[in-house]
């Protein structure tokens, strides 16, 4: 049996993930804190958990995180539904300043294009370190179908954040022509 302090050590990780998954949302850190605090408190107000061992009831966790966030999109807040779709941010590539932006703001704007079941597969595997089988437990998934998300949201990643090769003239080159030395 877990008690709740030991479930509350785990708070620091359920709050990055919630903070993840809440980016773009208005005042992300605080629905964080509402989102692991309605977990922890429906992990110890339910009956079936005590006699859970430790890993699954992080595993249960997280997958109570992930069904608050989408009930609390389900709740109809425009400004959180263009968030989860990365809506609302610029993606031109300069920062408010006119500046491009820094690396880890383009991750940021990277990550917020992703579709949600994309973005929840990939900060459960990569951020938080879950095997494939924990993490499409987490999503109540087939691991083929989070296979799946964690590809597609690779292939995002990798096409937004890889710097496109220029020309002489410093244009973009067209895909099927690259610089070689």
């Amino acid at each position: 049996m877990v008690s709740r302090a030991e479930m509350e050590l785990w708070t620091p990780q359920l709050l990055r993930f919630s903070r993840a998954l809440a980016t773009g949302q208005p005042d992300p850190s605080q629905l964080a804190s509402s989102l692991v605090e309605a977990a922890l408190r429906r992990a110890s107000e339910a009956q079936a958990f005590p006699a859970l061992a430790a890993l699954e009831l992080r595993l249960r966790l997280y997958a109570l995180l992930v069904e608050a966030h989408r009930e609390h999109l389900a709740a109809g807040s425009v400004a959180a539904q263009a968030g989860a779709r990365g809506e609302g941010f610029p993606h031109s590539g300069q920062g408010a300043s006119g500046k491009p932006p820094p690396e880890r703001d383009k991750l940021a704007q990277a990550l917020l294009s992703l579709p949600l079941d994309a973005r929840e597969a990939l900060l459960l595997v990569v951020i938080e370190g879950l095997t494939y089988t924990q993490a499409a437990s987490v999503l109540k998934i087939p691991q083929i179908a989070l296979v799946a998300r964690l590809a597609q949201a690779r292939a995002v990643l990798t096409k937004l954040l890889t710097p496109q090769p220029r020309g002489k003239s410093g244009k973009a080159l067209p895909a099927y022509l690259r610089v070689v030395k």
